[in-house]
């Protein structure tokens, strides 16, 4: 059985979503995979078989987000700005984090990846997940749930063994922007 967040013998409780450890600062608060998500993730996949980069993208799970995205090789970073933040000011969001297909090695990736997830909230503190696995998809879903805070949190998804998110800013890293209710 495939192990989820670095704690081995840890079953997945759900094949399309990896499950973090509760005792994870960023452990989600459900492992539900919404039908966005699902979406989003089929095509990812499609893409990295096909060649493309691998992406990062976040899907909001109980906020909604307008998100701008920047072209391979500009090095900005995603931008998402919360329109409707969650009530208790839990965001909830489904990480999708596609192999890379421009190497050519979008298979080996499928069966090798393990993702580092890491949120940097406006004031500087960090929250990491490690070991997220790839498990054969060409495009992994890691559930967070993290404390919205006002300003920019940034929230970047990478390969380990990688350049990090500073190698590839546009496909790595999000930056959240919220002004408050």
């Amino acid at each position: 059985m495939p192990n989820s967040i670095s704690s081995p013998g840890r079953p997945t409780l759900n094949p399309q979503v990896n499950s973090a450890q509760s005792a994870s600062p960023l452990a989600p608060r459900s492992n539900h995979l919404c039908d966005e998500a699902k979406w989003i993730k089929s095509q990812l996949a499609d893409d990295a078989k096909s060649g493309v980069a691998s992406m990062t993208i976040l899907v909001a799970k109980n906020a909604v987000m307008e998100v701008e995205s920047f072209d391979y090789g500009t090095r900005k970073p995603q931008k998402a700005t919360v329109i409707d933040a969650p009530d208790d000011g839990i965001l909830d969001l489904t990480v999708l984090m596609s192999v890379s297909g421009h190497t050519g090695d979008a298979d080996k990736y499928a069966k090798t990846n393990e993702y580092i997830i890491e949120v940097i909230h406006p004031e500087g503190t960090r929250e990491r997940l490690d070991g997220v696995k790839a498990n054969g998809e060409y495009c992994s879903a890691q559930n967070i749930s993290f404390e919205l805070g006002l300003g920019v949190t940034t929230v970047q998804a990478w390969p380990k063994g990688s350049a990090g998110p500073g190698g590839y800013v546009e496909g790595r890293v999000i930056k959240v922007h919220w002004e408050g209710y």
